[in-house]
């Protein structure tokens, strides 16, 4: 499954990345790079981004990834993608149990 488009539908690029929310390179790569590639790719309208599931880090990345869906049925798949990475926990810590993902979808509502 794949996340809904992030940018411009008509932009002559597609980037495709795979993750995995519990993956600490994952998580190295949504804070380290992936800022200067929404803002000089996808904010400028020369990329779109497309975020592929991988979930290869255990039964809390499955959870994680359909939760994320979840949120996309209600128009946040991207806050939620976001809030994930950014308060990301350790492996199988519990960080990403079926409880705490719900209670998370609380602070994507607007």
């Amino acid at each position: 499954m794949a996340s809904p488009i992030l940018g411009s539908q008509n932009a002559p690029v597609t980037i495709v990345e795979f993750g995995d929310y519990q993956c600490p390179e994952c998580d190295a790569w949504f804070k380290n790079q992936e800022p200067a590639i929404k803002a000089n790719y996808i904010d400028t309208n020369k990329a779109k981004l497309y975020f592929v599931d991988f979930p290869w880090a255990g039964a809390d990345s499955i959870a994680a990834a359909e939760s994320s869906y979840c949120a996309g049925d209600q128009g946040k798949y991207w806050e939620y993608h976001d809030y994930l990475y950014q308060n990301q926990g350790g492996i199988q810590t519990g960080w990403a149990s079926t409880s705490n993902l719900k209670s998370y979808a609380s602070f994507t509502r607007s």
